[in-house]
């Protein structure tokens, strides 16, 4: 039904109701019959059933989307079809950069270490800025073939910030406010199993002690040592990959 078409049937209604009120009012002063009121009355009900009916098939042909934004991407044309994509491509889309988050991939063995909520630290490395933020969703499907759970973190608005851009993202999976760290670089591994140098005296003489000690987390170039060092303990960090238990050392 075209707009026209709407009017006229809404000047019917408007005709009708005028009808329908003098037909009652002849009612409740005892003229007329029951069948003239009732036929009055189913008049109006039509009419109003059949408004309702268009406006409601109108409001079928709105596209509205359930985001505010700008329009990126229009693939449409007037006279075609709607059907949310054309192709692999979507026929509308709509931007909102004010409320932006980064989707990242974790592997599913680091799922008992993480959870909704835990803190992250997004680093996008194109523009140089940094977010803190937190998991605020985590898929609970595993992928089939990545074998990795999505998770999401929001991030304020930044101007500098687009869609679809690349950002590293450090999740905190452990903490131990206490924890004593070493380079990885210095940790050995022999039979009796991982061990460090550190100094020692003996006559005297500073030598190179070996220590046997229990590692825990890895994170970047450093490791967490658990058990085997003791506060004051100085670690030798140079020319250890050619030490033997007992050598004498000097210090630059």
């Amino acid at each position: 039904m075209q707009l026209k078409q709407l009017e006229q049937v809404k000047t019917q209604l408007a005709y009708a109701e005028d009808i329908y009120r003098r037909q009652k009012n002849l009612w409740e002063q005892g003229i007329g019959t029951e069948v003239q009121l009732k036929n009055a009355e189913n008049s109006v009900n039509n009419l109003k059933d059949q408004i309702n009916t268009t406006v409601a098939g109108w409001e079928m042909t709105n596209v509205r989307s359930d985001v505010s934004g700008y329009v990126e991407q229009l693939n449409l044309k007037v006279g075609e079809t709607f059907t949310g994509m054309a192709g692999s491509n979507p026929q509308i889309m709509i931007v909102n950069s004010s409320a932006l988050k980064v989707v990242t991939e974790v592997p599913e063995n680091y799922l008992g270490k993480i959870k909704k909520g835990i803190p992250v630290n997004i680093l996008l490395p194109d523009v140089n800025v940094q977010f803190n933020s937190s998991i605020s969703l985590m898929n609970q499907t595993i992928g089939l073939n990545s074998r990795s759970v999505v998770t999401e973190a929001k991030i304020p608005y930044n101007p500098n910030v687009h869609i679809n851009q690349v950002a590293q993202v450090r999740i905190k999976d452990y903490e131990n406010p206490r924890a004593v760290v070493i380079p990885l670089t210095v940790l050995q591994t022999d039979e009796n199993g991982k061990y460090v140098y550190v100094i020692g005296t003996e006559n005297g003489k500073r030598i190179a002690k070996k220590k046997i000690v229990q590692v825990g987390e890895i994170y970047g170039n450093s490791i967490e040592v658990k058990n085997g060092l003791q506060v004051g303990d100085q670690l030798i960090t140079e020319g250890f990959q050619s030490l033997y238990e007992g050598q004498t050392v000097t210090t630059g």
